[in-house]
């Protein structure tokens, strides 16, 4: 998951690269699962989810499928989640007035505090390393007025109940290539 959350990030204050990975996926569309014991699926083409891991690994090096998995929830199953990012990034980038870091810990903590409200919380208690988060001081700094403002905070919010509890919770994500199944106990069968 820390990789999906470095992905949004990144996404946030980069257009380029969340355009890119939004269209690595834009012609993904949900498909009825032929594992009929799974109705909540779709299928993804592979040519697809390589173009998203070309972006991802040029960007910020290996990835896993899971991470990829979850950008295609937010990218292809739910038509308002690209104009909701949208709105994300541009309040991140007016608050973080280009500052750019070195560190996946940024992005990751970013990415974050994105998808958790509760994780936002622990962050503006100054208390995000209780889960690990270690930033640099002015890595902090810069992230600290945009985890805190309250346009963000509504935004992210609703980035969560589309991206999250209409489409994660609901969408099953499986390969054609190699099957995989997220959030499945029984493997596709073709």
């Amino acid at each position: 998951m820390i990789d999906f959350w470095e992905i949004l990030g990144r996404a946030v204050t980069d257009d380029g690269f969340r355009n890119k990975m939004y269209d690595a996926f834009a012609k993904t569309e949900p498909k009825p699962n032929p594992n009929e014991r799974n109705k909540y699926a779709c299928m993804f083409a592979n040519v697809d989810y390589d173009s998203a891991r070309e972006l991802v690994v040029a960007k910020m090096g290996p990835v896993s499928l899971m991470g990829l998995g979850e950008w295609l929830v937010v990218s292809a199953l739910h038509p308002k989640s690209r104009a909701l990012l949208n709105n994300t990034a541009g309040i991140v980038q007016q608050i973080l007035h280009g500052y750019n870091s070195t560190s996946p810990v940024f992005y990751q903590t970013l990415g974050a505090s994105i998808v958790d409200s509760g994780f936002r919380d622990k962050f503006n208690a100054e208390s995000e390393s209780d889960y690990g988060f270690v930033l640099s001081s002015a890595d902090r700094a810069a992230l600290t007025p945009v985890v805190s403002d309250g346009a963000f905070g509504l935004e992210c919010d609703k980035f969560h109940e589309l991206a999250w509890d209409e489409a994660c919770k609901d969408m099953v994500i499986q390969s054609q290539g190699e099957p995989y199944a997220h959030a499945l106990e029984v493997a596709f069968e073709p």
